[in-house]
């Protein structure tokens, strides 16, 4: 749990902080709104899928050892998202982060 916590704090605000950096100022709200949305779907739809993966590998079975034997199933199915995730990373352009807000015509360092 530790470690997936560490990981998941270094990539959510990066992510976030390059959505916005991607967009014009007027389009901040969207940007961030659209980031998030598409954060809560990804949570809504991957933990009943991997959720899923998992009961289909306990197989009704009560042993303490169970949960043990199908956890790796699900990491497994986990591999192919975490690949495309990282081929979607290379694609995405370099963008130095913004020197200064403008605000309704006004410059601000």
């Amino acid at each position: 749990m530790l470690v997936l916590g560490t990981g998941a704090g270094f990539v959510m605000q990066p992510s976030l902080l390059a959505a916005q950096n991607s967009v014009d100022q007027r389009e901040l709200g969207i940007a961030t709104s659209t980031a998030l949305l598409s954060r809560a779907l990804g949570n809504t739809i991957g933990i009943p899928i991997f959720g899923g993966i998992l009961n289909a590998g306990l197989d009704g079975s009560r042993s303490p050892a169970a949960f043990a034997d199908a956890l790796p199933m699900v990491f497994l199915a986990a591999v192919p998202v975490g690949i495309a995730s990282i081929a979607i990373t290379w694609r995405l352009r370099d963008r130095p982060l913004r020197e200064e807000v403008v605000l309704a015509g006004v410059s601000a360092p």
